[in-house]
């Protein structure tokens, strides 16, 4: 996992901590360095893959965290 992606893990775990329900794309974009929906996608992919989110596809702000542990102390 990079740095990027552990930031955005971050951000969304604090979305969802304020909001109740995960943020959109332009959300992440704005709350991290992510420039661009691409960017947004290939990091949400590979915190899939490393099993640290769950997405539905198709569904709007379908995302869930696995652990819910604190990302950064």
């Amino acid at each position: 996992m990079k740095d990027r992606d552990t930031i955005l893990l971050q951000f969304i775990q604090d979305f969802i901590d304020a909001n109740g329900y995960a943020p959109t794309f332009e959300e992440m974009m704005e709350g991290t360095d992510l420039t661009n929906k691409r960017s947004v996608t290939l990091a949400l992919n590979r915190l899939e893959e490393a099993e640290k989110i769950r997405r539905s596809p198709g569904k709007s702000r379908s995302l869930r965290i696995l652990d819910a542990t604190p990302v950064i102390d």
